[in-house]
């Protein structure tokens, strides 16, 4: 019986916790506009300079 309660236990608490941390409550867009572009340009520029 205490064998079985060993793997019940456990199990049920890990999954309550993939359940609980895989709520979120402020889902992030995918399609956000990259807010890197003038650092990419500066790069690029660095490289065409440097050659």
């Amino acid at each position: 019986m205490k064998l079985k309660y060993i793997y019940l236990l456990p199990t049920l608490f890990f999954l309550l916790l993939a359940i609980g941390c895989s709520n979120k409550q402020v889902v992030e867009q995918t399609n956000d506009k990259d807010d890197y572009g003038n650092v990419r340009a500066a790069a690029w520029e660095f490289i065409n300079e440097k050659g």
